[in-house]
């Protein structure tokens, strides 16, 4: 089993048109901090209900979770390589094809090297996009992205990376994606695509925060700003087609594994992540 972290009601308006990743008994159930029935499983010794991370928690040792929140994978699929398809890959490589659908030889720029941004790597590598252009602020993540998939690596802090996508590109992408969560990128992203080009926001920013642009390339250049959501997948048949892919040898996820941690170590894991030294770390627990 893989887990779903937006458990699929499969009847609100959104599930019935395909969409389920928007399911809106899920979402509110993942709100709320609830399993999709509005239970909750954990509680305190004294007896005070403990609310769900998106219906999962599967930081515990032991969980309970809706039916809703699963999805069945071949037996043969190691479950530490299982672990990588319920977020990273889903999102990354669905935001290639299915929110933008890039087609075999569009140009591509992905701003932001984590484990959702190399993914979105490989759903471009996979489909033919090109060129496929990776920009970090760290250049040591530059050497994998290489790897899975990248013809060009920009640092973001060592100048101007829209500057530098437009001289790559004859004048801009036709797909740019933020998978940072940051507005002042998501800005830079929009600015990236070429006139009917799209933007696809991947990264979740505060909600605090506003995105500021030039409204008028709206119109006058027919440019589009999309959301991506878990990458508009459908996770029963997604999970599905991209283990196969895994298995078939066609998506290199292996190398998004860094090494695993224990629970005791959890910190020290989110440390890593912070400071880019890790990609995707199992949590084992012993």
């Amino acid at each position: 089993m893989v887990f779903s972290f937006v458990p699929m009601c499969g009847h609100c308006q959104y599930c019935a048109i395909g969409r389920p990743v928007l399911c809106k008994p899920g979402n509110s159930a993942n709100g709320r901090g609830t399993l999709l029935s509005g239970a909750r499983r954990f509680h305190t010794q004294n007896g005070r209900d403990i609310a769900y991370f998106t219906g999962t928690s599967s930081f515990a040792r032991f969980t309970v979770v809706a039916q809703e929140s699963l999805v069945v994978v071949d037996r043969a699929l190691p479950l530490d390589k299982a672990a990588l398809f319920g977020c990273a890959l889903i999102t990354g490589v669905g935001a290639i094809m299915n929110t933008a659908r890039v087609a075999p030889g569009e140009p591509v720029a992905i701003f932001g090297l984590g484990g959702v941004g190399l993914s979105t790597i490989m759903g471009a590598k996979l489909v033919g996009a090109s060129p496929i252009i990776a920009i970090d602020m760290l250049p040591s993540k530059f050497e994998l992205a290489r790897r899975l998939g990248a013809d060009h690596t920009i640092a973001a802090g060592e100048g101007d990376p829209v500057k530098m996508i437009r001289e790559l590109t004859n004048g801009g992408v036709e797909y740019a994606f933020d998978v940072v969560g940051n507005t002042n990128v998501l800005a830079q992203a929009f600015k990236a695509t070429r006139p009917g080009g799209k933007t696809i926001a991947i990264g979740i920013p505060p909600t605090d925060k506003f995105l500021s642009t030039h409204a008028a390339a709206l119109v006058l250049q027919e440019k589009t700003i999309q959301g991506s959501f878990m990458g508009s997948a459908i996770p029963r048949r997604d999970i599905s087609r991209l283990t196969h892919l895994y298995m078939s040898g066609k998506l290199p996820l292996d190398e998004l594994l860094s090494p695993s941690i224990t629970l005791a170590d959890i910190n020290t894991g989110f440390d890593r992540l912070a400071q880019g030294s890790a990609i995707r770390q199992l949590l084992r627990f012993v």
